[in-house]
């Protein structure tokens, strides 16, 4: 209907590997990511901040990050 839609951007990352793979962050050091859902760690309670521009993806995990407003 020609409104401007906006919403969270999401950011999914998937390791398959056997080991750790260190993912570079998209955005730079200004944008910062809100960690939604890790499962190497199920028992971490609600959203985190995520700091630096890399994340170490754990063997055969999955992460979920939301982009936090700036």
């Amino acid at each position: 209907r020609g409104n401007a839609v906006s919403d969270d951007v999401l950011l999914l990352m998937v390791n398959s590997h056997d080991s750790t793979v260190p993912f570079r962050l998209p955005g730079g050091t200004k944008t910062k990511w809100e960690l939604l859902l890790d499962t190497a760690q199920p028992d971490a309670n609600g959203p985190s901040a995520v700091m630096g521009r890399a994340y170490k993806l754990v063997a055969r995990s999955l992460v979920l990050l939301r982009q936090k407003p700036s």
